[in-house]
């Protein structure tokens, strides 16, 4: 007999009991009493029961809300934090052969023609020392030179100086009193509006671009070695500056613009409107040797689809969606970046050190075996397109292979969870550069290049609205010029004087990868 009954068989038992005429009406009372609490406390025991299930649901709901959030402090404590190197931790150093230690690698020899103080030629001075008049022993004075002095080198720093140069203009008179003739004056830049030669010009243009500096603390530095140039001059300066060299610029864009392999990115740039600071953009499309930046507003990606109109080539970009414009049949062609896809991995390793030290260990034997090709001097040779054809897309079907079984397991919106998701999102854009050996594996060009905007959202707060184009000229020469290896202040010393001059169409020979001394001299390199 069971123990149990069901609501339906406690009903049916009740109403047999109560047509039993033997049953008496006070049973029958507390029969239908009995029913009617049983009923009501098993509609109460449901309710409750569907009441349980919503409270687990939720709380299902918050816990993996409170997961999520967890992993984010986590991230953000360890950018905050920890350390910036995105080094793999916990990866053993291969052995040298004839080393030691444990772990310890072989040090690679110095460069014996590396620049140094010792090789570079610099303006020499020579003091001569004499030697005390009398023996410090016995006190005679009877001492003879021995012609072969010691020599200790000192490097002695001169600040920098401002010369004031005048320009004595001789005037003639024709002696039948007809005219007044005199000496043409020197060129200047923007055409004799300014008092100041191009190298004042190169050196703001140079010091406020590479080195960081902001303009007032440029002028703070002039007064301390004896130049009181205000901070409203130096603005002066540098502005109209990038005005003159705004052909040049328009040169470059359009010699990048045309180039077959693109690297594109963009950075966030504070401006100054009315009521605060916005957020403005700062974007680079770069070459091997010319650096391209672009300043707008917002992150629209009209940016990049306006530059990069009719024409064609490969384009390298993250997955940022703004950059979808441009890829189309007849047009660009995307290369993924497998340093985004890394980092990404890398800062989901705190939530899941298993799946993502399986996939960084994995892309770090693919960036091993690249270096080894490059240093071999097989870059974009047919050794190495099969290289990447067979072991490099080997290595990226494992990765894709231990993405996709941990993505059962990985939250949506979790850090593995956006890592796996960007990973096969991007599948066709990351594994491009397996079909051709000239393609780059990421973007860290044009990470790079960025850097020095970084830097300068450090030393200052914002910039104005209107200023950002002269900013984006100034860095683009300033860029390229490094990545041609010329000196800026050099180069834009002379380019200040000659684009003035020089027709539209022969401005793209100013340009730095093509740039040569007027008087023949060898190219002042950036060192």
């Amino acid at each position: 007999m069971r123990d149990t009954l069901t609501s339906t068989e406690l009903d049916e038992r009740i109403e047999t009991a109560l047509r039993d005429e033997s049953v008496s009406p006070v049973v029958c009372d507390l029969l239908k009493l009995t029913g009617g609490l049983v009923k009501g406390l098993s509609e109460q025991l449901d309710k409750t029961q569907t009441e349980l299930k919503a409270v687990e649901a939720e709380f299902k709901t918050v816990k993996t809300e409170l997961k999520l959030v967890e992993a984010e402090r986590d991230l953000l404590k360890k950018r905050l934090y920890g350390k910036k190197s995105e080094k793999q931790q916990g990866c053993k150093t291969p052995k040298t052969k004839g080393s030691k230690g444990k772990g310890k690698r072989k040090r690679t020899p110095r460069d014996p023609n590396r620049v140094t103080l010792q090789n570079t030629p610099l303006p020499e001075e020579e003091i001569e020392h004499a030697a005390p008049e009398s023996c410090p022993k016995c006190g005679g004075h009877d001492l003879e030179d021995l012609n072969s002095p010691e020599e200790q080198v000192e490097y002695v720093f001169q600040p920098a100086r401002l010369v004031r140069v005048k320009h004595r203009l001789q005037k003639c008179k024709c002696a039948k009193g007809c005219t007044i003739v005199q000496a043409a004056p020197p060129p200047r830049v923007a055409h004799g509006l300014t008092r100041f030669s191009p190298s004042m010009y190169a050196h703001i243009i140079s010091a406020r671009i590479f080195d960081a500096i902001p303009l007032s603390r440029l002028a703070d530095r002039f007064a301390r070695i004896g130049i009181p140039v205000r901070r409203t001059t130096l603005f002066d300066l540098f502005h109209r500056g990038t005005t003159e060299l705004d052909g040049l610029y328009q040169a470059l864009k359009e010699k990048v613009r045309q180039a077959s392999l693109i690297y594109a990115d963009e950075t966030p740039q504070p401006i100054l409107n009315e009521g605060g600071t916005t957020r403005g953009y700062m974007w680079t499309f770069g070459t091997p040797t010319l650096a391209l930046f672009v300043f707008s507003k917002g992150r629209s990606g009209e940016i990049a689809t306006t530059l990069l109109k009719g024409t064609s080539g490969h384009l390298v970009a993250d997955g940022y969606s703004g950059y979808n414009a441009v890829f189309t049949p007849t047009s660009r062609v995307r290369v993924g970046c497998l340093a985004h896809m890394r980092r990404k991995f890398f800062e989901a390793s705190s939530t899941n050190k298993k799946v993502c030290g399986q996939i960084l260990r994995k892309i770090k034997a693919l960036y091993r075996r690249e270096g080894k090709l490059h240093k071999r001097g097989l870059a974009g040779s047919e050794a190495h397109l099969q290289f990447r054809q067979n072991t490099a897309l080997q290595l990226m079907n494992e990765v894709r292979e231990i993405a996709e079984e941990a993505k059962g397991n990985a939250l949506p919106k979790s850090p593995l969870g956006q890592a796996i998701t960007y990973l096969l999102n991007q599948w066709e854009a990351l594994t491009r550069f397996t079909q051709d050996a000239s393609l780059p594996l990421d973007n860290n060009h044009a990470e790079r290049l960025l850097r020095r905007v970084a830097l300068a959202r450090k030393t200052s707060l914002f910039m104005g609205a209107a200023r950002g184009d002269s900013y984006a000229i100034a860095l683009s020469l300033v860029q390229s010029c490094r990545l041609s290896n010329v000196n800026p202040e050099a180069y834009l010393t002379d380019v200040l004087m000659r684009v003035q001059d020089t027709p539209a169409s022969r401005v793209a020979e100013l340009l730095p990868d093509r740039w040569r001394p007027p008087d023949g001299s060898p190219v002042p390199v950036w060192c």
